[in-house]
């Protein structure tokens, strides 16, 4: 169903479907012409082997060709042929072998499924540990895994490792480490949405992925940041930003933020928190979203020598806005100052 209709289906329905078409198969006689055609029976005869086949090349297929959606009706048929070819030889031949030559190979075959499922980690395992210097006479282990003479592929392997883990990858697991309590400074709060800003609440839809549920969320959440900095009152506060927010559009232009009304809650939310800071409040100011759909393309158009690295260091960011964002927070602090 998934291949033969490259699009998202309501799990619902899909689920009504299916048992109405079984439903149906079992109403029909069972010496039905259709039910007993050669090319059904066939079709049931290896249908255990595709069972077990379709969903590894499905998903191989889907991850490979994943703008390529249409791609996967072929996925369908390749699948059969592959479940048709295991039927005629693998599965008539291991029906003639001995029990115990079956139990050789089961074993045989579950190890190799955790070797080729591990094979990752093996291979991080077995690799020499890369050293750097810091400081004279002292060496620090790599965390990142690079290492002299990589090739793109290798490149692209750490860059698609340290997409996925980030910050909770075991190499940057310390040993003993503590866990941050739930309810501390790093977590705000319990059930808090940490994607928020503390300054400014989003007033138009944000370009993530279609995302648009944080201008709803977040403006309760000011109120949460306000209460939650009175209720600890921190010696320091770190703030991060990012690109939308406080990097919206300008309502009246970059001379007039007076009239500007995220700046304006900006300046209301700076006033009521700065009271309950014991001593410093650090700013790191708005920081430009990454692309990644160019990341994902570096090392295929580099292969083929159509991007230059000046090319790359230019598409790896989007430029747009956050600039918005430093203009305000730079504003906010100058009237601070002035104020004081």
């Amino acid at each position: 169903m998934i291949m033969l209709v490259p699009i998202e289906l309501n799990p619902l329905g899909t689920k009504v479907l299916i048992i109405s078409f079984t439903e149906c198969l079992i109403i029909f006689d069972v010496e039905s012409i259709l039910l007993n055609s050669r090319f059904l029976i066939y079709i049931g005869d290896i249908s255990y082997a595709l069972y077990l086949v379709h969903w590894p090349i499905y998903a191989y297929v889907k991850l490979t060709y994943y703008k390529n959606s249409y791609i996967l009706t072929a996925t369908l048929l390749f699948s059969v042929l592959v479940a048709a070819i295991l039927y005629e030889t693998y599965k008539n031949w291991y029906l003639k072998q001995s029990n115990t030559l079956v139990g050789i190979l089961v074993v045989a075959l579950f190890i190799s499924n955790l070797i080729v499922i591990n094979k990752d980690e093996i291979n991080e395992q077995m690799k020499t540990s890369q050293n750097i210097t810091l400081l004279p006479n002292r060496t620090f282990p790599r965390l990142d895994g690079v290492e002299p003479n990589m090739s793109l592929d290798d490149a692209e392997r750490l860059n698609t490792y340290w997409n996925f883990n980030d910050h909770t990858a075991p190499q940057l697991t310390e040993p003993g480490w503590v866990t941050v309590p739930k309810k501390s400074w790093c977590a705000f709060k319990e059930n808090g949405t940490d994607s928020c800003e503390p300054l400014a609440t989003p007033r138009k839809p944000i370009d993530n992925g279609g995302f648009t549920s944080w201008i709803k969320e977040c403006a309760p959440e000011l109120i949460n940041f306000v209460d939650f900095i009175k209720e600890t009152q921190p010696d320091y506060a770190f703030m991060l930003t990012r690109w939308f927010a406080v990097a919206e559009p300008y309502e009246n232009g970059p001379d007039n933020l007076n009239n500007d009304t995220v700046y304006l809650e900006m300046k209301s939310q700076l006033k009521k928190i700065l009271p309950y800071i014991k001593k410093k409040w650090f700013i790191l100011d708005s920081f430009p979203r990454v692309n990644t759909i160019a990341i994902e393309r570096i090392v295929k158009e580099m292969k083929i020598g159509i991007t230059t690295m000046s090319e790359i260091n230019q598409e790896l960011y989007k430029p747009q806005r956050f600039e918005l964002g430093r203009h305000r927070h730079a504003e906010l602090i100058y009237s601070k100052t002035c104020d004081r």
